[in-house]
């Protein structure tokens, strides 16, 4: 059975914002959500964005836990 193939994209997430909104920047994509970067918030509201606008069931968060660029795997 073949291995599913992974793929990686970089975000930078802009907590904060007036709204919420993913934009695709570059070779990879600009994510603005409305929550604080306190205790996670801002890292789960803009996986959950990326999910619905990427319309995949499960993105992980590979780095960049405390810094506002990140690198996404999309499994």
């Amino acid at each position: 059975m073949p291995k599913p193939v992974e793929r990686f994209i970089k975000i930078k997430v802009i907590p904060n914002s007036k709204v919420d909104a993913v934009k695709k920047y570059k070779d990879g994509f600009i994510v603005q959500v409305k929550v604080q970067a306190k205790q996670n918030q801002a890292n789960q509201r803009a996986l959950s964005l990326l999910k619905k606008s990427l319309g995949c069931q499960r993105i992980q968060l590979v780095s960049g836990q405390h810094k506002p660029n990140k690198i996404i795997k999309i499994l």
